[in-house]
């Protein structure tokens, strides 16, 4: 294990990937729909900005042919914060709406032509603005 001095920053040991699949997330902004996290794997970021790391790093790992346990680690920790079989909780992901606090449900994706489902129910400030021409170069 090593900790850095500046803080306590606990990476997770290595091991065999057979054993298990280490992640490390760390906080990165707090938005007004709660924390975004960057996922990091092997020393990579694998998720850049996510509000759900766990689900979204096992659909981001099976798509690398990645299967086994994960464990998620965070800045601080000695141990992982949560273990999850990487095929099962691909499947899943967290759904909170103004009248149902957060739970579990069945992953989909989203259709090609779908918006953020906050940006569909609000309108955007530049909506109905005069277009700003952007030069051509000649």
């Amino acid at each position: 294990m090593s900790i850095s001095s500046a803080e306590t920053v606990v990476s997770p040991p290595v091991v065999s990937q057979s054993e298990r699949v280490c992640i490390f997330v760390e906080p990165i902004a707090l938005g007004h729909r709660g924390y975004r996290y960057r996922v990091t794997f092997r020393g990579s970021t694998l998720i850049e900005s996510s509000r759900v790391p766990s689900l979204d790093a096992c659909r981001a790992l099976i798509t690398l042919g990645i299967t086994g346990k994960l464990e998620m680690w965070r800045p601080g920790k000695v141990g992982p914060d949560m273990q999850l079989d990487i095929e099962r909780a691909a499947k899943l992901t967290v759904v909170e709406t103004e009248k149902v606090g957060p739970h579990l449900a069945s992953w989909r994706p989203f259709a090609p032509d779908t918006q953020d489902a906050v940006l569909s129910r609000t309108r955007s400030p530049l909506a109905g603005a005069n277009a700003i021409p952007v030069p051509t170069p000649t």
